[in-house]
């Protein structure tokens, strides 16, 4: 697996100057220092009471007080005080979808809809200002608000004349009208697809609301955005995952056009983010999938020329969500059913093994403990049967539930535990659709991240943006308080809370070795990558309910500005 590894190249010149905690590259003046600061590196044998950065073509060749950084000061040095603000490493997003985020932006934002007139009123006015688009599409409605209310019915006495795609926030079902269902040619007599359920009335019709694969029916005959509009979406995108501190993406679902839309900003010099791509691999025998992956790794990282776009990884959903009972238990839910196994173990074995051989990561959506087991299983067989000594580090993602038992096999396995620690607080999802369909017994190994860490397990964070929000600082404090930010009443299994030097490390140094990254990201060390968020506030001196109000002044990659706040940073 060494094709994962990239060296870091250092110049010929670098030498330790040891004045005054600066390390330097001798004859070589920065291109940028920034002073006056407090600079964390999140380096656990770096220096403490660092004040100053210098960097030079894109690395950091020095770190210490503003005096000892100054020998680095040339005629073309650019020199910013930072003014007592903090200085951190740049933060990784271990799981997220920037391209359909981005295109999210773009179409009606049902994330603030509390009640079902506020619903309606925006698709309507939508529909109303969009007459000549084929398709009203939006995103973001929240499955507790509207459970059981939702029929086609609503959707046709505003919406009659074209087809309506409405996506729930968890991206797991889609609300549809009579026109979608006819244009899918979704009737009473179409069968459920393998892992997914169309929901009926009492008279066999179709309510209008598709679950899991069944989604696809409707979103395979949408017509696709327009680059301009991808492109769009793409640029917002990207300035909210910067004005957050966050210069790392691991895009989760590496489709065609999020690719494509991908190389387009990085052609223009306008990616300004590392992207590590992971591709979807469908459930079946289709084995030539992951040769066709290792094919798009090879092409986009020769083509990238930036050096920031990458694919590295498969990507395998293993379940679906709770709320739908479509997450597969080790034991059924309340009401006695449970969701289905995606991939057989016979399939897994083999996906993995073909793309272990092909050098590529295996990112895992998992969120019911049974599929937890499943992949912790397959991967002690590959580990069993591989190459011994392989550095796979497989990247499981949400993990919602597990059996305790489990938890010590990702340290031995050496699989990395991929949270998304905003979710980890009692909102209404985990207390009207959670709790009660898997009891209080299972909901109290909810989003095990404390014990994940105690356990010795790698433990990295994400979004899952456009899902939830991507602010990594709400997400830092919810893993501390285990309570929501905006409303701290209730907490979930305290028991499991972190403190802020982990959940830090989740998002730096832990984060890059997810992405095979440790030589270049994740800790401001000289010779690493000049990334980089300077924030307005120091995490490490607030209370932890002002973590979530964090702000950022500036965030770089490769020692350039890529975001400024509006006032200035």
């Amino acid at each position: 697996m060494s094709n994962r590894r990239r060296a870091v190249l250092l110049p010929l010149s670098l030498g330790v100057a040891g004045c005054d905690g600066g390390e330097r590259y001798v004859h070589v003046p920065a291109d940028l220092i920034l002073t006056g600061g407090n600079v964390v590196t999140m380096d656990l044998s770096g220096p403490t009471g660092a004040t100053a950065i210098a960097v030079t073509n894109g690395r950091v060749v020095g770190v210490g007080t503003d005096a000892g950084i100054a020998q680095w000061t040339g005629p073309n040095t650019v020199t910013e005080s930072i003014a007592g603000k903090t200085v951190i490493p740049g933060l990784i997003d271990a799981h997220a979808h920037l391209v359909w985020g981005g295109e999210d932006l773009e179409i009606i934002d049902l994330t603030t809809a509390t009640s079902m007139d506020d619903l309606l009123k925006a698709v309507s006015d939508y529909a109303a200002a969009n007459r000549t688009k084929a398709w009203a599409q939006g995103a973001g409605w929240d499955a507790p608000t509207f459970e059981g209310q939702m029929d086609k019915s609503l959707l046709d006495a505003i919406v009659p004349d074209r087809p309506v795609c409405l996506t729930s926030a968890d991206g797991h079902s889609v609300w549809v009208n009579s026109a979608a269902l006819a244009e899918a040619g979704i009737t009473g007599a179409t069968p459920n697809p393998a892992g997914g359920e169309i929901l009926h009335e009492s008279d066999g019709t179709p309510t209008g609301v598709l679950r899991e694969a069944a989604e696809d029916l409707v979103l395979n005959i949408i017509p696709p955005f327009t680059d301009d509009v991808d492109d769009a979406g793409l640029t917002a995108a990207l300035a909210l995952a910067h004005s957050h501190g966050i210069t790392t993406v691991v895009d989760a679902n590496f489709a065609e056009e999020v690719m494509k839309t991908y190389q387009r900003a990085d052609a223009a010099g306008t990616l300004g983010m590392r992207i590590y791509g992971a591709v979807e691999v469908s459930p079946g025998l289709d084995f030539h999938q992951i040769n066709a992956i290792a094919a798009e790794r090879d092409d986009v990282a020769q083509a990238s020329p930036s050096g920031l776009l990458h694919i590295d990884a498969a990507k395998f959903y293993l379940d679906g969500v709770i709320e739908s009972e479509t997450a597969y238990m080790l034991e059924p839910y309340e009401d006695g059913t449970n969701g289905p196994k995606l991939f057989s173990d016979t399939q897994l074995d083999q996906h993995f093994s073909q793309a272990d051989a092909a050098g590529l990561q295996i990112h895992i959506h998992m969120i019911g403990d049974g599929a937890v087991r499943q992949g912790l299983d397959a991967i002690e067989r590959l580990s069993a049967d591989g190459p011994e000594n392989s550095d796979r580090r497989p990247l499981f993602a949400h993990i919602e539930v597990i059996d305790p038992v489990d938890l010590p096999r990702f340290a031995e396995l050496g699989v990395y535990a991929d949270f998304q620690p905003l979710w980890a607080f009692p909102d209404t999802y985990i207390s009207t659709l959670t709790i009660p369909k898997i009891g209080d017994d299972r909901a109290a190994w909810l989003y095990p991240i404390g014990d994940m860490v105690t356990s010795g397990a790698n433990v990295v964070a994400g979004s899952d943006w456009d899902v939830s929000d991507n602010n990594p600082f709400a997400a830092m404090e919810v893993a501390i308080t285990r309570q929501d930010p905006d409303n701290p009443a209730d907490t979930l299994n305290v028991n499991e809370a972190v403190d802020l030097d982990t959940i830090m490390a989740a998002y730096t140094r832990d984060g890059a070795r997810a992405v095979f990254g440790e030589n270049e990201l994740g800790t401001i060390t000289v010779g690493k990558d000049a990334d980089f968020a300077v924030l307005d506030q120091d995490p490490w001196a607030i209370s932890t309910t002002q973590l979530s109000d964090v702000t950022v002044s500036s965030t770089w990659v490769n020692g350039a500005a890529v975001w400024r706040a509006p006032t200035g940073g």
